[in-house]
Parts: structure tokens; sequence; C-alpha cells
């Protein structure tokens, strides 16, 4: 059984919510592969499955580019702890 690790910064609020969180990773025993991820919390559930698999496969460099849209313009990120930016929004998450 794996207890989650809970960050002491987190409010009385976010811990006791934290902790109604359900994980279930499910892989082959005999292959190690993937096949399936549950994630339950008090937002709702979200499953991932794998249908196929290749291991150790060749991606295509052009699977990394990206072209920002038309009209976008770069801004500055905000550094972390400043009002309104830096995190991921998650907490004990940077």
């Amino acid at each position: 059984v794996l207890k989650p690790n809970i960050p002491p910064s987190l409010t009385p609020q976010q811990k006791e919510a934290a902790k109604k969180v359900k994980i279930l990773l499910m892989i082959d025993k005999q292959t190690f592969q993937f096949l399936r991820l549950t994630i339950d919390s008090a937002k709702g559930s979200l499953v991932q499955s794998a249908s196929s698999q290749t291991l150790n496969g060749t991606i295509s460099d052009s699977v990394f580019l990206w072209t920002p849209p038309a009209g976008y313009k770069e801004q500055a990120t905000p550094q972390q702890g400043a009002p309104g930016g830096g995190g991921t929004g998650i907490p004990g998450i940077h």
C-alpha cells in the first residue's frame, strides 16, 4: 500500500482532498508493459489505456516541432512566487 506524500504547505482542505485521490496503475506481469492508469478524485475520474505499444521505437524530430499561432506575441515568464506567475498551479509542484 502506497501512502501519498502530501506537501506540508497545503491548506487543510487541500490535504484532505489529496488523501482521497486513488490511483490504480496496471502493468502486465510478464512484459512489464503499461496497461491502464485510473485516477479517481472528488473532481472526477480519468482512465488511460494502451491498446498498442512500441518499445524503443524511433520518433521523428518533426514530432517535437511546434509553430506558434499567427499573431502570437512572446511574453516574459513571471518569477515564481510573484503575484500571478510561476509554478504549475498544483500545490507542491513548481
